[in-house]
């Protein structure tokens, strides 16, 4: 029922990338939820932990660029509940755009044992032909420059692009490209005593 009322909520654009995400990906109704986050608008999540196929992580992908579903206007933004699930699903897709550029087989591997990770964060940088710098180390973790996709804010990037490319090198060595996705606390809810009546 709560799920009904959510699929109500939704603007169009989420709503419809969700049934032909349960049609196309064979994803169940259940798994697959609109969420409102207050500033950012709708989101479709994935729900739950339970293991999703290679073919379905695969589906997802392709269905969130679908050009019957999805103009420049109406992405859809999308998450999993499931880190783990949320972490193959990037590294999947990464591999996969890479793999579409002719690069994955070039893609160099971290070894933390031969190299520190600014080291491979420079390597990742001429992997991709980016500017030096792009990179930044931060604790367990190589994420792109704060700023970077400001020049390009309103140009959608080349196939052969930097900056897009580093995004999915990041994510094909298991990096989060745009800093650690962080956790949401879950609120704490006071509640007031009860108030009594003068007497």
């Amino acid at each position: 029922m709560l799920m009904f009322a959510l699929a109500l909520l939704a603007t169009p654009d989420v709503e419809a990338m969700r049934q032909a995400m349960i049609a196309r990906c064979a994803i169940p109704a259940d798994r697959l939820a609109v969420e409102h986050i207050d500033d950012s608008g709708d989101v479709l999540m994935i729900k739950g932990g339970a293991p999703l196929s290679n073919k379905q992580l695969d589906c997802l992908g392709k269905t969130l660029i679908a050009p019957d579903l999805v103009t420049a206007e109406t992405l859809v933004p999308f998450s999993f509940e499931d880190e783990a699930l949320r972490r193959r699903y990037t590294m999947r897709t990464s591999r996969s755009s890479l793999s579409s550029m002719g690069r994955l087989a070039q893609l160099p591997v971290f070894n933390p044992r031969r190299e520190s990770l600014a080291g491979f964060a420079r390597r990742l940088e001429r992997f991709c032909k980016a500017e030096p710098g792009l990179l930044v180390v931060e604790e367990d973790n190589i994420r792109i420059r704060d700023g970077a996709f400001e020049a390009q804010e309103n140009t959608p990037p080349a196939f052969d692009d930097p900056l897009l490319c580093e995004v999915n090198a990041l994510g094909a060595s298991g990096f989060e490209a745009f800093g650690r996705v962080p956790v949401i606390p879950t609120p704490v809810v006071e509640i007031p005593e009860a108030i009594t009546p003068a007497s």
